[in-house]
């Protein structure tokens, strides 16, 4: 698979996901085949791949990045106390 059609796929995911909560994308990359027209089987594939993903991995990455703040803080407030 090529970077375009890589990119293309991408767009395409994107772009359907933030359709599906009606939020706007200005500027974004055109897609070489309408998004509004029915998608290509690998397209359509790939959002319904995207979407189990996200349903059953949310949990995880949640938790995830609330774990990265958290260190990221202590490490903020270390060195601020080491500066003194």
């Amino acid at each position: 698979m090529s970077a375009t059609d890589t990119k293309s796929l991408v767009v395409d995911y994107v772009q359907y996901q933030l359709k599906k909560k009606a939020l706007p994308w200005p500027g974004h990359p055109e897609l070489s085949d309408d998004a509004d027209e029915t998608p290509s089987k690998v397209n359509e594939t790939m959002r319904v791949l995207g979407e189990e993903f996200e349903e059953r991995y949310t949990q995880v990455i949640n938790e995830l990045i609330i774990c990265c703040v958290s260190v990221s803080l202590f490490l903020t407030l270390c060195s601020l106390v080491l500066q003194q």
